[in-house]
């Protein structure tokens, strides 16, 4: 569960990323109004590859962390 560095794991077969400290989002997928520069790094990353994935699961919060919360974590303080 923890490295040195942060880190994910990709699923592809069921499209799920496990993901450890890059999105901290709350059970009821509440959007915060400024998104840490990690996060929005995290995201890119994910994009520019890109992973197919339908959900995230993310260490000790929640998850379920569908595609279109993961949008809006990203455009939240454009």
């Amino acid at each position: 569960m923890h490295s040195k560095r942060q880190g994910f794991v990709y699923f592809k077969d069921s499209g799920i990323i496990f993901q450890s400290h890059f999105l901290h989002i709350p059970f009821d997928n509440t959007i915060a109004k400024v998104t840490p520069n990690y996060t929005r790094t995290f995201i890119d990353f994910v994009r520019s590859k890109p992973l197919k994935f339908n959900r995230i699961v993310a260490n000790y919060k929640n998850n379920n962390i569908s595609v279109e919360v993961v949008s809006k974590i990203y455009d939240a303080n454009k």
